[in-house]
C-alpha cells in the first residue's frame, strides 16, 4: 500500500472536525421536516480543502467513516454538485461547482461589490477616493491626459494577467484592443470593463524594489443581517523582480510585483524581520495600522451589499476568504489595489511560525463557528482572534 504523504503544517485537527460535525448535526435538525425516517438521517457535510495538506489522514479520513457522518472530502470536485447539503466547510476557492448548492452554512458568498475591480473602483471613487488611485472606465475613444501614466486592467483578468502600464495614446489604444480580444474569457455575470488608473510613480520602495502587501480577510454574513470582516495578522510582502525606476514601463520585472512572476519576501510575523519593516520607514504595528485604516474606509462600507449564494435561498450564514492587495505611496499613504476572491494561501515561507492556510482555517473557527454557533475556542483559535483586526 502506498503510504500517505506527510501532511504539512496546514491541517484541520480531529477536534475541529468534531466541531464541524456537531454544527452540521445541529443544522440538519434545524432544517429537517418531520418524517418517519428523520431520526435515521445523516448530516451531510462537504469538506473541501487541499488534499494531503489541510487534513490529517488519521483525523479526517477516520472521522469521515463514522456511521453518523455522510461526508465528502475532496479537492477539485468532479461530477455534478449536490443540490443540497447541511454544511460546506472550505478554505479559499476549492469549492468550484458548489456555488449553487443549497447549504445552511456556506463557505462562499457573492463578494463582487469589492472583488470585481470595476465595481470596487466605481464605489471607491464615490465614497473613499483617498483609498485608491484615481480611476476611470476606458473606452475605444479614451485619450490619455498630457503627461499621465496609467495602469490598464481588465476586470475579468486574474493572476497578474490583462494588466499593463501605458504612457502614450498609442500604447493605450494597442493595449485596449489587445485586452478586448480576450472578452471570450469573461466569467458569466461580469460586465466587462477596462479600467485606467493613475500609475503610482512614487511608490514606497523596499531597499530599492517596488512592493505591495497582501492581507487575508474573512468576511462573514449572517441571515440576521449581521455582516463583518476581519483582517488576519499575517502580512505577505511581494516584491518586483528588479530595482524600481520611473520609466521603461513595459518592463514587468521593474513594475509588476505579482507573486507568480517575482520575488516573494515572506510574511509578517515570520521571515519579514523588524529590519525589513524599518526599511519601509515604519514599524510592524504601523504597517498593520495603515492597512487596517485603508480597509476600514474601503471594504467596511460595502459589507451591507453582500449576498449569499444562491440569492433566492434563505440560508443561515456564509463566509468568504479574500485577499486585499495594498501598496504605499512614498509618503506612506496606503492605496488599495484590488481584492481577490480566491487568494493564494498555500506558500510556505522559511521561518514563519505557521502557514497562512492554517491561519485561515483557525480564523473560520474563531469567527464564524464561535460567533454564530457559540463553539468553545481552543487556545490557538483564541490567540488568533485576539490578533485579528476587525473592520
Amino acid at each position: 500500500m502506498r503510504p500517505h504523504p506527510t501532511p504539512r503544517l496546514m491541517k484541520i485537527d480531529k477536534g475541529q472536525l468534531n466541531v464541524i460535525h456537531a454544527i452540521s448535526q445541529g443544522l440538519m435538525q434545524r432544517n429537517s421536516r418531520p418524517t418517519k425516517n428523520a431520526s435515521n438521517r445523516r448530516s451531510t457535510i462537504i469538506i473541501s480543502v487541499a488534499k494531503d495538506d489541510a487534513i490529517t489522514h488519521d483525523g479526517a479520513y477516520a472521522a469521515a467513516r463514522l456511521p453518523s457522518w455522510n461526508t465528502s472530502i475532496n479537492e477539485n470536485r468532479r461530477g455534478p454538485a449536490p443540490k443540497s447539503v447541511d454544511c460546506i466547510f472550505a478554505i479559499n476557492g476549492r469549492i468550484r461547482g458548489l456555488y449553487k448548492t443549497h447549504a445552511l452554512l456556506k463557505a462562499k458568498m457573492d463578494c463582487t461589490p469589492f472583488t470585481d475591480k470595476a465595481i470596487l473602483h466605481q464605489n471607491m471613487m464615490k465614497i473613499a477616493p483617498h483609498t485608491i488611485a484615481a480611476t476611470v472606465e476606458v473606452g475605444s475613444a479614451t485619450i490619455l491626459p498630457p503627461g499621465a501614466v496609467w495602469i490598464l486592467r481588465a476586470n475579468w483578468g486574474s493572476s497578474g494577467k490583462l494588466s499593463a502600464v501605458v504612457s502614450t495614446n498609442e500604447e493605450l489604444r494597442e493595449t485596449y484592443a489587445s485586452f478586448s480580444t480576450t472578452s471570450g474569457n469573461i466569467p458569466r455575470g461580469i460586465r466587462p470593463v477596462i479600467l485606467g488608473s493613475e500609475y503610482i510613480r512614487d511608490p514606497m520602495l523596499w531597499r530599492g524594489f517596488k512592493f505591495h502587501t497582501r492581507v487575508i480577510c474573512i468576511v462573514v454574513v449572517h441571515r440576521s443581517g449581521r455582516r463583518y470582516a476581519a483582517m488576519l495578522p499575517s502580512v505577505k510582502m511581494i516584491l518586483s523582480g528588479a530595482p524600481y525606476v520611473d520609466g521603461d514601463y513595459g518592463n514587468v520585472e521593474i513594475h509588476d510585483s505579482h507573486f507568480r512572476r517575482n520575488a516573494l519576501r515572506g510574511y509578517l510575523p515570520g521571515s519579514i524581520t523588524d529590519d525589513d519593516v524599518a526599511a519601509m520607514g515604519f514599524t510592524g504595528q504601523e504597517l498593520h495600522d495603515k492597512i487596517h485604516s485603508c480597509l476600514q474606509d474601503s471594504i467596511k462600507p460595502l459589507l451591507p451589499s453582500l449576498t449569499l449564494y444562491p440569492k433566492e435561498e434563505v440560508e443561515l450564514a456564509g463566509y468568504n476568504i479574500v485577499g486585499a492587495d495594498v501598496m504605499f505611496r512614498s509618503d506612506g499613504t496606503p492605496i488599495l489595489i484590488e481584492v481577490n476572491d480566491s487568494p493564494s494561501i498555500n506558500e510556505r515561507v522559511p521561518g514563519a511560525p505557521t502557514t497562512l492556510y492554517q491561519e485561515c482555517i483557525d480564523a473560520v473557527f474563531a469567527t464564524v463557528f464561535h460567533d454564530i454557533f457559540h463553539t468553545t475556542l481552543t487556545p490557538r483559535e483564541s490567540a488568533l482572534k485576539k490578533e485579528m483586526r476587525f473592520l
